[in-house]
């Protein structure tokens, strides 16, 4: 078997240029080094040139190309500069990687007005800027390409208490939806990355030792992430086999990656049971029943898994989503055999014969 050369054009990233906005942090950092090393050359736009030297050493260490390219994610214009730098450096753009973000433990009630813009401009409105200057860039270049967005498990649960920065998170989780329906018929794929809790400087400053424990006590594995475990989540979201799914599937659009606990594998792995049970042209059909069956598993796993979770341990609390989402596959699958019986022909009578004497 060909282990290798299937990996290789599964996920080779040769001849790729990859733009990580937030490059010089370092969750994306190690994110691009992992591109990198797949074959494509990084350009890390960030704000402090010295960061982005240590972590281009450690990219030329492996063999890897790139560059930095200064930018100020708060300004279209420099956003603008930034895609025009890479264009004229490296002739194209094809991934884009929006992971700049500010943090901020205030307790609500004294969160500031400039406080609360301020998060809000970096984490949410600098995806918008970015995804409006390069997602325009490859429309008009007709240009097969992949943006994916960093989101954050603090976006979908309020585990930590940093208010702006999970309503911002949130939000870049809904507008990458919508981004990837609107631009799904030109090869464009946006999806979300969604860490769970990996130690990086803008949270490092936030976690004191009761927040630590209370988050940990949250997380199966009971540990903080490490930041090169994004790397195969992140080349799973700019992998080329990728297309067909988000094409099939538009609202298949987060990658979620909590220490411990994943979910998207077990919903690429429902929709993918359908494809093969359903005729294709009852594929539309089938693929409704499965975001049904799975979405119905989800609802009503996460409503007994929040009880669990007040009442009795998150342990617990996500064993029980995790086999709602089993118990939604099957559904699904069972949805599947159903369709296809429905859709075969009957078979035809057999030959007319003499009853035994």
């Amino acid at each position: 078997m060909q282990t290798a050369a299937y990996l290789k054009d599964l996920f080779d990233l040769s001849g790729k240029t990859a733009v990580i906005i937030g490059g010089t942090g370092e969750l994306c950092g190690m994110m691009a080094v992992g591109l990198a090393r797949a074959g494509a050359e990084v350009v890390l736009g960030g704000r402090i040139a010295e960061k982005a030297e240590k972590r281009l050493a450690e990219i030329e260490g492996y063999g890897g190309r790139g560059y930095f390219v200064p930018v100020d994610v708060t300004s279209r214009e420099s956003l603008h500069t930034l895609l025009e730098t890479v264009i004229d450096r490296s002739g194209q753009v094809d991934i884009l990687i929006n992971g700049a973000g500010t943090n901020s433990a205030t307790p609500f009630l004294e969160i500031p007005e400039e406080e609360y813009q301020r998060i809000l401009d970096t984490n949410l409105s600098a995806v918008f800027r970015a995804c409006q200057v390069f997602g325009k860039y490859f429309v008009d270049d007709a240009r097969p390409a992949s943006i994916i967005n960093l989101g954050s498990i603090s976006g979908l649960n309020p585990l930590s208490r940093v208010f702006t920065y999970s309503a911002t998170k949130a939000a870049v989780h809904n507008l990458t939806r919508n981004l990837a329906r609107e631009w799904a018929d030109r090869d464009i794929r946006v999806n979300t990355l969604v860490p769970g809790f990996f130690p990086a400087e803008q949270n490092r400053k936030v976690l004191d030792e009761s927040r630590v424990l209370d988050i940990l006590r949250q997380t199966p594995a009971s540990r903080f992430g490490n930041s090169d475990e994004l790397i195969g989540a992140t080349l799973l979201g700019v992998g080329a086999f990728l297309f067909a799914i988000v094409s099939a599937l538009p609202l298949l659009t987060t990658l979620m990656f909590i220490t411990g606990f994943a979910i998207a594998p077990t919903i690429i792995s429902g929709n993918s049971l359908v494809q093969q049970f359903v005729p294709k042209h009852r594929l539309t059909e089938g693929l409704a029943w499965t975001g049904t069956s799975i979405g119905l598993g989800f609802a009503a796993g996460s409503s007994i898994a929040g009880w669990i979770i007040d009442n009795h341990s998150a342990h617990a609390g996500y064993l029980t989503v995790t086999g709602a989402a089993l118990v939604g596959t099957v559904l699904a699958l069972s949805c599947a055999r159903v369709l296809k019986r429905k859709a075969s022909p009957p078979s035809p009578p057999g030959p007319v014969g003499r009853l035994p004497q």
